[in-house]
């Protein structure tokens, strides 16, 4: 499990997930967009779940940290779907290559 940091949350993703989100929201800020990040917060039970969203921007600090040095592949098709989603209204929703949604479990910082 890595990590996405942003200047109030930690988010913890797998490594795989993770490596796609980089990808796609490098390329936003390189292009100057800000965005909606979107996640369901909660790992096992959808009761409890909470819907989470993050407004990202390219002057604001984000981090990537990976549990594993070892490069993940990037497949074109997740990349893809989930740079589509950062462009829509909805945002970038956090979800696997499949399209379904990924609980994450998520610490504030504060």
């Amino acid at each position: 499990m890595g990590s996405f940091i942003s200047a109030d949350w930690l988010l913890r993703i797998d490594d795989d997930l993770l490596t796609h989100l980089e990808y796609v929201i490098v390329q936003q800020f390189r292009r100057g967009e800000s965005f909606l990040l979107s996640w369901i917060d909660g790992a096992n039970d959808r009761d409890t779940s909470v819907q989470r969203s993050l407004w990202l921007s390219p002057s604001i600090a984000v981090g990537f940290e990976f549990d594993s040095a070892d490069p993940v592949p990037l497949q074109l098709g997740w990349a893809s779907a989930l740079s589509a989603a950062s462009g829509s209204t909805e945002g970038l929703r956090i979800m696997d290559a499949d399209g379904l949604d990924v609980p994450v479990v998520t610490e504030m910082r504060r």
